[in-house]
């Protein structure tokens, strides 16, 4: 059970790291967030926006910071990451009744206690999809008539409702990446150019794939002969990848695929700019010009991080095994 005092509208969790002391530190507020600003009297931040904010206590302290919306039930708050400045951040959110996640996590044995409405409740609040709303309810449905569980593998694809999945794409120079986000985003995300070596750090935007929200990062171009700077971005986004619950890899009729390194995640094989020609051997092919296109590729994303299969099983998701 939560501390007395914490509301279940909103949650916290701080996701840089807490044994040493660093530039700027990343705790990400889920739930209301509208809510959870509004106690710690933070002057609004739209969907989608970034600006530097003052974070209020209780006891008239003032912290200023970096307050990033990524959508209506998520921001991040970046302040300076020296430890005594991330545990006074933690305070702050503590005393405005935010508790950590984890602190909320869902068991049987609570699900029992506080019945099935409630559990519904909080998934609810905290699920990122639009997709969700009609599943969630559906397997709170099935759990009062005593439906057997599910397969855990289809329990992990669901779980993706909740929390939005990783997706990156990975492919050589020039072969449409950086467009092809802004076509999935119908909006200018992504810097698009036809020097090698364009995208420099990895560019992210949050989609909405026929109702799964997920992260999308569009990672440099991997090229032979890069100078430092660009290598150290590749670097990066080589860590991005291996967090991915779904990599793109990408080429084009006239590249190949780079070598891919660890992942974890799905890999989907996608041959993009395909208005300029199509390999014989090629599987799912892309043109940011057909919108058609985007839109399959968009549900070939959605299929393989939570497939048909899973939206349509019979058994029940003990979704509640999610939050947190």
């Amino acid at each position: 059970m939560p501390s007395e005092g914490f509301t279940v509208d909103a949650l916290y969790r701080v996701q840089s790291p807490t044994v040493a002391a660093g530039a700027i530190g990343l705790i990400e507020i889920i739930g209301d967030v509208d809510a959870a600003l509004s106690r710690l009297g933070v002057r609004d931040v739209e969907v989608g926006g970034v600006g530097l904010r003052k974070v209020h206590g209780g006891d008239e302290s003032v912290m200023e910071m970096v307050v990033a919306r990524r959508s209506y039930a998520s921001a991040h708050l970046m302040p300076h990451a020296g430890l005594e400045i991330m545990r006074g951040v933690v305070r702050l959110l503590r005393e405005a009744g935010i508790g950590e996640w984890g602190e909320l996590a869902w068991s049987d044995s609570r699900v029992a206690s506080e019945g099935i409405d409630a559990a519904l409740e909080a998934a609810l609040s905290r699920a990122a999809s639009p997709l969700a709303v009609d599943v969630l309810v559906e397997h709170a449905s099935r759990w009062r008539r005593g439906v057997r569980e599910c397969d855990p593998t289809h329990a992990a694809a669901l779980s993706r409702l909740i929390e939005e999945p990783l997706v990156a794409a990975w492919g050589p120079p020039n072969v449409g990446k950086s467009t092809l986000l802004n076509a999935l985003a119908n909006e200018r995300v992504s810097i698009v150019a036809d020097e090698p070596g364009t995208t420099r750090d990895h560019v992210g935007a949050q989609l909405d794939l026929s109702g799964l929200i997920v992260r999308y990062v569009d990672t440099p171009g991997v090229r032979p002969g890069a100078d430092t700077v660009e290598s150290d971005a590749v670097r990066v986004a080589q860590g991005v990848l291996a967090m991915a619950d779904l990599v793109l890899w990408l080429r084009d009729a006239s590249s190949e695929r780079p070598d891919l390194p660890p992942v974890r995640g799905r890999v989907l094989c996608v041959d993009s700019r395909a208005d300029l020609g199509v390999r014989a051997d090629a599987g799912l092919s892309v043109t940011s010009r057909d919108p058609a296109s985007v839109r399959a590729l968009g549900l070939a994303i959605r299929e393989a991080l939570v497939p048909r299969e899973a939206l349509e099983i019979a058994g029940l998701w003990a979704f509640w095994r999610s939050l947190g």
